[in-house]
């Protein structure tokens, strides 16, 4: 199989600038995010305090090839409020999203709304995908909502499909896609899905 060149994204929005992170960008904010129990709840990550040079060893650790660590930054202040995780399969020509806002400050800003629609076009385009998967937890109720928001289709909800990250109890999981000729239609007509589809969603 042909090997996967590194890629070094940087996608501006109107408001947001999401670009691939390097080790130099590991800040306390970060540390933050990843030892806050509320947010990776809600991504089943158990929570960790990281030195530094964990977290610079953690970014490190991403290939930026089939396995991206992206940084969203507020685009007027350079100021990071979130990343991306996203994963590729070449072979199946499809690519997994996981998402985390994590300044408060900017919860309910649309922000997944605005950085995720650039980053699909990105990947549709030059990523050689030809779709996208999203499976939130069916307890991240914000997270469901942008989905569909977003037009994606809800494909199903697997039960107890995942073990909590304290191993303690199953939780269900949606499974949502997205197929390129799907996505250029909701860009090309602004088709609605269940009333719920956002007008105006610039890539």
């Amino acid at each position: 199989m042909k090997q996967v060149k590194k890629r070094n994204i940087r996608l501006k929005t109107d408001r947001f600038l999401v670009r691939t992170l390097r080790e130099s960008d590991a800040c306390e904010a970060m540390i933050g995010w990843l030892s806050d129990r509320e947010l990776m709840k809600n991504v089943n990550h158990k929570p960790q305090r990281m030195t530094m040079l964990q977290l610079r060893r953690f970014i490190s650790s991403y290939d930026q090839a089939t396995r991206l660590l992206l940084g969203v930054f507020d685009a007027e202040y350079e100021k990071p409020v979130g990343y991306y995780l996203i994963e590729i399969n070449p072979i199946q020509k499809r690519a997994t999203f996981n998402v985390v806002i994590g300044d408060r400050d900017y919860w309910g800003q649309r922000i997944v709304l605005e950085t995720r629609a650039a980053l699909m076009d990105y990947l549709f385009q030059f990523g050689a995908v030809d779709k996208l998967i999203g499976g939130p937890l069916a307890r991240n109720f914000p997270a469901v909502f942008n989905y569909r928001a977003q037009g994606w289709k809800l494909e199903g909800l697997m039960k107890g499909h995942v073990l909590s990250a304290n191993g303690t109890d199953r939780i269900d999981q949606y499974q949502f896609g997205m197929l390129k000729d799907d996505w250029q239609a909701i860009k090309t007509t602004g088709m609605q899905k269940n009333g719920l589809m956002e007008q105006g969603v610039k890539p």
